[in-house]
């Protein structure tokens, strides 16, 4: 169980232990949607009392989230167009304008034609029959066959949609212990108290998101009464930009730096508050680009941003496993903050020669390297296979959960990796052996020949077999 407060929770004055637990079983992701265990003080006995709360938050509402499903239906490019004018002598307060309408009619889109897939591929069944047989009656009317050819294309892309979703369903079996594994994951971003700005604990969902409001207000939101003025003789004894750097800095940007600085953000990075991310600006850069430069252009030449441009969803992510303070979550920006930082560290990284990193490095979990991987960047992918083995070890797993464990956490982890990698087969031996030794004996130590070789234990149940999905294949 998640807990907070004391580390160790058994001492007898000399030796100090953590030796107290409080376990629970997926059956509790399914009853309870928070709790919260808090180890206290031992006061006059050698056990700390672990405290275990079930706190209710409250349901918000829903906010809008741009999808990139909804770029692939026919309305969406007529949506944009719909929304787009000429620009105006406020380009910032026109694009608040265009995101509020598109937000709008994108919402309408999602309602008719992506909410309760089920429904509307019935409903989209019947309309085809029902016109088809029109159409028998009248097998040369002009209308009737364009009519059939449109429906048959939203028939396909509904059906399309809802093949995703069954893979994306079938992918983790849609069994008990994935999705009680989803709600963990969920539920383990929840914040439920922490300590304000002079060390008192604070308890509760209200009473935390009003800590972080005012650290983050005394962080970003005020000034600085006490700031002293630079002492102009220390300034001049330490390295200053020259007559060209200072030029060049304040040069005005151009539209493909601009372009460059949108284009190099990921498209599932979090969205600001009007729920657009960057790959909006992507699939809408012919139409939309023109305005989002000119909006990116007016903060750098006026200097300020308006409020409805520069207020963002404050996102916090914990940088330690057990966070305590507000300093110890990352906040998130919005699109907008990413672009224009980005502008001005490329200028900064260009007058100061500056590199990003070097090789090897790390990204998205898997190693970067300028040539081909060796067998210690391989083994960063072998060792997190082990820690999970060790973890599940641990747990009592009947027979017939380690193959899904298996084909889906192992299998996965393998999938992502070989398909930016070419794996070696040394580094597939070596998973598979670790596979086999947890499938029979529980764990990923060898300890004696399994009962059926791998080859058979692959083949599919149809035969008779296990399932387990090839490494090597």
């Amino acid at each position: 169980m998640r807990w907070s407060g004391a580390y160790y929770s058994w001492t007898n004055k000399t030796i100090w232990s953590r030796i107290d637990r409080a376990l629970i079983n997926i059956h509790w992701y399914e009853v309870f949607d928070f709790r919260q265990n808090q180890y206290l003080t031992n006061g006059l006995s050698d056990h700390s009392p672990m405290l275990v709360q079930f706190p209710t938050s409250a349901k918000q509402r829903s906010r809008f989230q741009f999808c990139e499903m909804w770029c692939k239906h026919q309305d969406f490019a007529k949506i944009v167009t719909s929304v787009v004018s000429p620009i105006s002598s406020s380009p910032l307060r026109q694009l608040r304008s265009v995101m509020a309408n598109l937000r709008s009619q994108l919402s309408k889109l999602n309602r008719d034609n992506f909410a309760n897939l089920r429904a509307q591929n019935e409903k989209a069944r019947v309309d085809l029959i029902n016109l088809q047989m029109k159409l028998q009656n009248s097998p040369g009317d002009t209308t009737l066959i364009q009519a059939e050819k449109d429906l048959k294309s939203r028939y396909t892309d509904i059906l399309s949609s809802c093949l995703a979703l069954m893979q994306q369903q079938c992918s983790d079996d849609s069994t008990r212990i994935f999705f009680a594994k989803a709600k963990q994951r969920k539920l383990a971003s929840y914040i439920y108290q922490i300590k304000d700005a002079k060390g008192d604990l604070v308890q509760g969902f209200d009473k935390v998101g009003l800590t972080m409001q005012n650290f983050y207000k005394a962080l970003l939101g005020e000034q600085d009464t006490t700031r002293q003025m630079v002492d102009l003789e220390v300034a001049q004894q330490v390295p200053i930009l020259s007559k060209e750097q200072q030029v060049f800095m304040c040069k005005e940007f151009s539209d493909i730096e601009i372009k460059e600085a949108i284009f190099s953000i990921p498209n599932f990075k979090s969205p600001g508050l009007d729920g657009f991310n960057s790959g909006f600006c992507k699939v809408t850069w012919h139409k939309l680009g023109p305005l989002v430069c000119a909006a990116v252009k007016e903060f750098f030449t006026k200097g300020t941003m308006p409020s409805y441009i520069s207020e963002t969803r404050l996102i916090v992510l914990p940088k330690v496993p057990h966070p305590q303070i507000a300093a110890e979550f990352i906040s998130c920006c919005n699109v907008i903050y990413k672009t224009i930082s980005k502008l001005l560290c490329k200028r900064i990284k260009e007058i100061t020669g500056l590199k990003d990193s070097s090789f090897p490095l790390t990204y998205l979990g898997v190693p970067i390297t300028a040539s081909r991987l060796t067998k210690i960047e391989y083994a960063s992918l072998v060792e997190k296979i082990i820690a999970r083995v060790h973890l599940w070890a641990t747990r009592s797993i009947y027979f017939a959960g380690k193959d899904k464990l298996i084909n889906s956490v192992i299998f996965g982890m393998f999938s992502y990796w070989a398909s930016i990698f070419l794996l070696v087969n040394e580094v597939t031996e070596k998973i598979t052996q670790i596979c086999r030794n947890y499938l029979w004996r529980g764990t990923g130590d060898y300890k004696n020949a399994p009962y059926i070789s791998w080859h058979h234990t692959c083949l599919p149940k149809s035969q008779g077999r296990i399932g387990i999905k090839d490494f090597a294949a």
